[in-house]
């Protein structure tokens, strides 16, 4: 198993609490799909989540692919 973060500091704020979850979300839902694109077996899905922070998802996508090699190709 691996893991990535904090990738948000924390919050007592509801609707910035709701707003970072469905980000994260989206982390995931991308994060899945690439995996499964680049030949790895996911065993979990994640459902569409927020609006997609490209230049964040490439800063987990790099964290990740240090574990997962074929992310780089």
């Amino acid at each position: 198993m691996v893991a990535v973060g904090p990738i948000f500091a924390e919050t007592s704020d509801r609707n910035e609490f709701d707003t970072r979850k469905d980000a994260i979300r989206e982390l995931e839902r991308r994060l899945c799909k690439d995996m499964t694109e680049a030949g790895y077996q996911v065993i979990n899905s994640a459902r569409r989540g927020g609006v997609l922070d490209d230049s964040l998802w490439q800063q987990v996508r790099a964290e990740f692919a240090v574990h997962f090699p074929k992310l780089n190709k």
